[in-house]
């Protein structure tokens, strides 16, 4: 039963935000604006995951990067 975990990160809060109210809260208009580019980021792993394997992958997209 080998599988795969496959996260996205949201960065961190800005200032004294509350790490909670960060994660569950309302994307911002900035936020929500970059949230296609985001996506596709991700559906990108996901597609190289399955067609190109677990090692290419991570080699590819385990990195740190500021959200778009």
């Amino acid at each position: 039963n080998k599988y795969f975990r496959f996260k996205m990160g949201i960065g961190r809060p800005s200032g004294k935000e509350d790490m909670s109210a960060h994660v569950l809260g309302n994307f911002s208009k900035s936020e929500s604006e970059k949230l296609p580019d985001f996506l596709d980021l991700g559906l990108d792993a996901l597609e190289s995951l399955i067609f190109k394997g677990y090692e290419k992958t991570a080699t590819r997209f385990n990195t740190q990067q500021t959200p778009p």
